[in-house]
């Protein structure tokens, strides 16, 4: 049935659920990648090296492996799609906790125009001209975007998987009434991951010793250097360091009911 919560067990349902599944959930361009590589660092690769959460947008990965969390056995996938879209309604496994990632809406949208053109979705751009995000606020057409991004609730190009962004971490928080739930804000991660990480391994009901959280935050952060392209600008709050405050004032007086609905 659609508009149900993932893996949840319904009357008419006559057989019990396949599995169990944690969630990594995000709206797109908020850190999930950033904090799978952290995940797949806790848990390590399989044998042909290949990382163990697994991702789920369009096919539901139903041989994804298995981790050991919470004291149970459980698929951990990644997913931007948000919970009562109608691949999650189909999910066969049992939902049993959930990791969500915030980040300041206005950094989404900037990271989301950069991902757009690296992706050359023409479409998603003023008359078609894809340019990089630096030319956009040089050539004075921020406010369309942000105009854009009002309009659509979020960025148009992640309309379709994580429906309006405005009630995306509320349509996840839904989950939290049932499981466990664990909220990280990307800008508190990054400022202190070491002590981030130790929140999601205390969530996970993982032990790791200080000597495993300081590899784990080195590696992480050699893997996912700064490059101009996936890993942009690997910053918090980069759009005090992009744009001129009468844009920020701007997007805060135009996308309220986004900030307010991730905290911001």
């Amino acid at each position: 049935m659609p508009g149900g919560l993932p893996g949840e067990r319904r009357d008419e349902d006559a057989s019990p659920p396949a599995g169990k599944v944690c969630w990594l959930a995000s709206y797109p361009k908020s850190g999930n990648t950033w904090l799978r590589y952290i995940l797949n660092e806790i848990f390590g690769y399989d044998d042909e090296g290949k990382s163990r959460v697994i991702s789920f947008l369009k096919a539901y990965p139903a041989n994804a492996p298995l981790v050991s969390l919470r004291g149970q056995q459980s698929k951990l996938l990644k997913t931007h799609l948000h919970p009562v879209h109608q691949r999650m309604s189909l999910v066969p496994d049992e939902s049993i906790a959930a990791i969500l990632i915030r980040r300041h809406p206005l950094d989404i949208l900037l990271s989301a125009l950069n991902y757009a053109k690296l992706r050359d979705q023409s479409k998603f751009f003023l008359k078609g001209n894809v340019k990089s995000v630096e030319a956009i606020i040089a050539d004075g057409e921020f406010p369309h975007y942000i105009d854009l991004f009002s309009r659509n609730d979020g960025f148009p190009l992640f309309s379709g998987s994580s429906g309006a962004m405005s009630k995306y971490l509320g349509r996840w928080r839904q989950l939290g009434v049932k499981v466990p739930i664990l909220e990280l804000r990307y800008e508190d991660f990054t400022a202190d991951p070491k002590s981030g990480l130790r929140e999601v391994a205390a969530f996970l009901q993982i032990d790791l010793s200080c000597a495993e959280i300081k590899r784990i935050v080195e590696t992480v952060d050699q893997m996912t250097q700064k490059n101009d392209r996936f890993f942009w600008k690997r910053r918090a709050y980069n759009f005090t360091h992009m744009l001129p405050q009468e844009l920020v004032e701007l997007f805060t007086d135009t996308c309220k009911p986004q900030l307010a609905g991730f905290g911001y």
